[in-house]
């Protein structure tokens, strides 16, 4: 597989939060697909934080920022930004009341990619970001998703 091949099933995910398409799931995950961050395998655990997002966020856009290929592990850098319309299934969110107030989560997502499939995944987000916008006083300022500078790492077959 090719650099460009890991690539492109990578950003599926992506693409499965953006669109909720189910057959991205079978497509480019391995059906023993193992999550890091939740300890679980399979891939029914993207579905469970695809309901989550869509309980806590309203007006969902996602930018990939950067993109990084190293043998079978790709590293993708994006944000998420979106209306917070409720606290949904995360934990860190619960009790929470809507506060319709924009948030901008910035995360790097990593997978090992196995026979064209996502095997693996570890993520680190920021959580404790997304906590500060949703409790400021105010409204919290900064540089929105779509200004932030889009780029991708040259990848070599």
């Amino acid at each position: 597989m090719t650099d460009q091949q890991a690539v492109a099933v990578a950003l599926r995910y992506v693409d499965y939060f953006r669109t909720g398409d189910e057959a991205i799931l079978s497509e480019a995950f391995s059906a023993d697909h193992v999550d890091h961050v939740s300890g679980q395998r399979g891939v029914e655990i993207m579905r469970i934080v695809r309901g989550w997002i869509e309980e806590s966020f309203a007006d969902l856009e996602y930018v990939v920022h950067g993109v990084t290929t190293n043998d079978d592990m790709v590293m993708l850098w994006f944000s998420s930004r979106g209306r917070h319309v409720g606290g949904g299934g995360f934990p860190q969110f619960a009790g929470r009341e809507a506060t319709n107030r924009t948030i901008v989560a910035e995360a790097v997502h990593i997978f090992r990619v196995v026979e064209g499939r996502l095997a693996e995944h570890w993520a680190v987000r920021d959580d404790l970001g997304v906590l500060r916008q949703l409790e400021a006083s105010e409204p919290m300022s900064g540089l929105p998703a779509q200004e932030r500078p889009v780029f991708s790492a040259p990848v070599s077959d």
